[in-house]
């Protein structure tokens, strides 16, 4: 009797409700379910955050190339370092005003001038010593072959300055081209090639009837060898690709420059009657030492901090007064003689021209944490586009860089830039492309 009102008791309970462990394990369930439940709708926020977040970040991108567009329908001309492999790409815009440039014209036929023939006059950033020439330029469309700008030395590799040399398109054309070249020898026989010298691979525009910047820099620092790492030629401040021309059948060897101390020479190289120069030259500068690129392209833009660019600066000849003067009027060259103008009219020398300042502004796409993603940045102050990248570059940028959107950017195999010229639609097509994923 006992027994069966125990099994009443544990049916009537059975009924009510669960046993302890049937408790538990409906709690477990429950708990589980619970935290599914709880990670489905932390991921439905955190989508919902990064969707927001995403959205933000695309909406800053088209405020930042909004504000590119805006910048390139005001500018007059856009040059673009295209990214195929490496860590930026930059967008360079130019509005250019115009003044008037003086300089000393020659015919390209035997007129040249040439500094005193007292040794006390004489140029002397000589042996391997560091260098840096800049010179304003404005050549005639009917000018051909190699002609001299400016050189002073003597010898082979016991020379330096600077020769034009047409293009492969031709001369007496409006289409013609000139590429600059680094001169290391002084001969007095034309039929003599001017080799060794250093050459620009790929010659750029230097047209005809236009004021032009060459400089030349020389790092004597090393092994006194003129090479693309240590000599770099540069043309409206951009440098160019070089490559370090041999004579024809001499060895491998590059032997070490010793320049020489001499006359400076301005318009032909010393006895070679072939090698004038035909049309304008101004505003001859030499340093002894290395300029950066950031100031070669502030003398290229006539920026105020060039004409205060003193530091180690041993002669300017500005060309712009008359030729009876000395043609020095700063650094420490000592020569206070007048020019010696040779089959020069001295009344049409100097002669007058229109040239180009220009006011640059940059936006720069950098990849600093190096993920293939980049950031935009402007700058309207900076002399050239960043040249370093990283954590502690993008620190020091600012100031100088204003930075406009997160890394969102991505450049594509043919690069940023696939069609670049003075349709702002254009330019934000190609880049509009490359908005990251």
């Amino acid at each position: 009797m006992q027994s069966e009102r125990s099994d009443r008791h544990y049916h009537l309970a059975r009924s009510a409700g669960v046993t302890l462990i049937e408790l538990l394990v409906y709690m477990t369930i429950l708990s589980v379910v619970t935290i599914g439940i709880t990670q489905v709708m932390i991921r439905v926020q955190q989508t919902n955050v990064d969707t927001i977040n995403r959205a933000d970040q695309f909406a800053d991108a088209d405020l930042a190339l909004r504000r590119i567009q805006v910048k390139l329908g005001n500018t007059d001309d856009v040059a673009a370092v295209d990214l195929k492999a490496g860590d930026k790409a930059c967008l360079h815009l130019k509005q250019y005003t115009q003044e008037a440039r003086s300089g000393y014209y020659f015919d390209g036929r035997n007129q040249y001038i040439r500094s005193s023939g007292n040794p006390g006059d004489y140029f002397r950033v000589t042996g391997n010593a560091s260098r840096t020439v800049s010179v304003w330029v404005r050549p005639r469309n009917t000018m051909r072959d190699t002609r001299t700008v400016l050189a002073w030395g003597s010898g082979k590799l016991g020379a330096f300055g600077i020769d034009l040399t047409a293009g492969p398109s031709g001369y007496g054309t409006t289409a013609a081209r000139w590429s600059p070249s680094v001169r290391l020898t002084m001969n007095t026989n034309p039929l003599v090639p001017n080799c060794p010298s250093l050459q620009i691979t790929n010659p750029p525009s230097v047209t005809p009837n236009a004021w032009h910047h060459i400089a030349a820099t020389f790092d004597g620092s090393g092994s006194g060898e003129v090479t693309p790492a240590s000599t770099s030629i540069y043309i409206d401040g951009q440098k160019q690709t070089t490559v370090f021309q041999r004579c024809a059948g001499a060895p491998v060897t590059r032997d070490p420059i010793n320049t020489q101390a001499g006359r400076i020479h301005i318009a032909r190289s010393l006895g070679n009657r072939r090698s004038g120069f035909e049309g304008q030259i101004s505003d001859i500068k030499v340093w002894r030492r290395v300029l950066p690129s950031s100031e070669i392209l502030q003398l290229f833009e006539r920026n105020p901090a060039a004409e205060s660019n003193l530091a180690d600066l041993y002669a300017h000849l500005p060309l712009d007064r008359s030729p009876s003067a000395p043609l020095g009027s700063a650094g420490i060259w000592p020569s206070t003689a007048p020019a010696e103008l040779k089959h020069v009219d001295s009344n049409t020398l100097l002669r007058r021209g229109i040239a180009d300042t220009v006011d640059s502004h940059f936006f720069c796409f950098i990849d600093d944490d190096d993920d293939q993603l980049y950031e935009l940045w402007e700058s309207a102050t900076a002399a050239s586009v960043p040249q370093a990248t990283g954590e502690t570059a993008a620190s020091n940028r600012q100031g100088v860089w204003t930075k406009h959107s997160d890394d969102i950017f991505a450049g594509g195999q043919a690069g940023f830039f696939n069609v670049v010229g003075r349709d702002p639609e254009s330019v934000i097509a190609n880049i509009a492309v490359g908005k990251g994923h």
